[in-house]
């Protein structure tokens, strides 16, 4: 694995900031390695969710291993 200057490959918020600010958008979805299964349409309506009643941070919770989405 090559190591860019600036990138902490142990520090996964910074990381996650960095890619952030390389590619902004109105609202940011947390989607793993870890996590293949995630569905659009529940991605989808987490996102609207989170655009319709401006909130700052949404998550689903009851899905079965590893199908959680998080918005941000």
């Amino acid at each position: 694995m090559s190591k860019k200057k600036g990138t902490d490959h142990d520090n996964v918020l910074a990381r996650y900031i960095q890619t952030i600010n390389t590619f902004p958008a109105p609202v940011n979805v947390r989607v793993t390695a870890d996590n293949p299964l995630s569905c659009p349409e529940i991605i989808k309506q987490c996102v609207d969710l989170a655009v319709k009643e401006g909130f700052e941070y949404t998550s689903t919770n009851g899905f079965p291993y590893r199908g959680f989405v998080k918005a941000l």
